[in-house]
């Protein structure tokens, strides 16, 4: 399992046609294109959350967003798949990941 640790505020967040995206106070957006389950909290409540950690959880095929509120957690089964990545993030201070 591999942990992308943050401690950064989610300042907005936008629907874009099939995904969103979750813009973060230090310049970086994070796309999340796959389903995903909220636990804790709902899309709404997003803004202003604090994201601590990105982790891949392998054997439950599922990318884990662990916020301060809740939890986000992206479903990378392979019938999940809607586009070639399941998140990209990209932004100030950050090389470009792409969980794909």
């Amino acid at each position: 399992m591999r942990a992308y640790p943050f401690d950064v505020v989610i300042s907005d967040t936008m629907k874009v046609e099939n995904y969103f995206q979750i813009k973060l106070s230090d310049g970086a957006v994070l796309s999340v294109y796959n389903p995903c389950l909220f636990e804790g909290l709902s899309y709404a409540d997003l803004k202003g959350c604090i994201l601590k950690e990105i982790r891949e959880d392998e054997t439950a095929n599922v990318i884990v967003l662990a916020l301060d509120k809740g939890t986000l957690r992206v479903d990378v089964h392979p019938d999940a798949w809607i586009g070639p990545e399941a998140m990209t993030l990209y932004g100030s201070g950050h090389s470009i990941v792409i969980w794909n």
